[in-house]
């Protein structure tokens, strides 16, 4: 929903008293198909189960479909939009029921701007749905939790159910050389193997901030803390940087798995720290935009 047709929809939420923080607004499928046409049947069949995990984690108390798209992917092909708008109906995602109503996408109201006085009527139907439901509209507070304990453990964070990620804040410092690169094995699925991330600042030849965290050594994202300790307040030679790639092998003990070996993981990480150090000796500096 960008452009006019986001905008329409903006507008829309606002004529019912709804805005972005009360609202969580998705795709039935998360990616841009070829001539940025229309999904095929057969990518929404093979998207359907992420959809319905996706609905499942949000646990929404209300599910506007707009479009035939998403009607067809959640409701069915036995009616078209015309026909199947304005009506409640209802569906289990996990074990939570969904009241769901469709309406007419907001890229179809510009065509067919007669069509606007219906897709009112179903706002209005969605509005006193809301006042039934007695849900509160004040948005859910917001918790901001920092990153070192956000994961517990293997794919376990603090995210409750009904939870979701809506931004990440990542403290750059003022200045900072910023060194990033993931490595994945297979190029036709993202299953990564190792994460590298820094984030330095130097001050003449010495390094007097640095932060290091790789994903992939352990079974969270973990810092480089020792290796930091090592570079800190010291310059990039040879036997320096030697030094901070030793210390990976001491501090982090990876797993071997079908992604990559323990010691594919460790090869890899020590050679991308060097290769960060490298470029920060070249100064090919990183532009970021850093808020202080």
């Amino acid at each position: 929903f960008v452009g006019r047709a986001g905008k329409l929809l903006y507008k829309m939420l606002t004529a019912i008293k709804l805005n972005r923080q009360n609202v969580y607004i998705s795709n039935v499928v998360n990616f841009r198909p070829p001539m940025n046409r229309g999904p095929t049947d057969e990518e929404i069949k093979k998207y359907l189960p992420f959809l319905n995990k996706h609905i499942e984690l949000i646990n929404p108390k209300i599910l506007l479909l707009l479009g035939s798209t998403a009607l067809n992917a959640l409701i069915g092909n036995e009616v078209v939009i015309s026909k199947a708008r304005g009506k409640w109906t209802n569906k289990k995602f996990g074990e939570s029921t969904v009241q769901i109503i469709a309406s007419f996408h907001p890229a179809f109201l510009m065509r067919q701007p007669d069509q606007k006085k219906h897709a009112w009527q179903d706002l209005k139907m969605i509005r006193k749905k809301i006042s039934e439901l007695k849900i509160k509209l004040d948005g859910k507070k917001k918790k901001v939790i920092p990153i070192n304990s956000f994961f517990l453990s293997y794919r376990k964070t603090k995210l409750k159910k009904g939870q979701f990620i809506k931004s990440i804040s990542i403290p750059l410092f003022p200045k900072s050389f910023f060194f990033s690169r993931k490595i994945s094995k297979r190029v036709d699925d993202d299953i990564s193997s190792l994460l590298i991330a820094l984030s330095a600042e130097t001050k003449g030849p010495l390094i007097k901030k640095i932060r290091i965290a790789f994903g992939g050594m352990s079974d969270r994202p973990k810092r480089a803390l020792k290796c930091e300790r090592i570079l800190l307040n010291s310059t990039l030679s040879d036997k320096i940087i030697d030094k901070a790639k030793a210390s990976i092998s001491e501090e982090f003990s990876p797993i071997s798995d079908v992604r990559a070996s323990k010691k594919y993981r460790t090869m890899v990480a020590m050679n991308l720290l060097e290769k960060a150090m490298t470029e920060m000796k070249q100064k090919q500096m990183v532009k970021t935009n850093v808020r202080n």
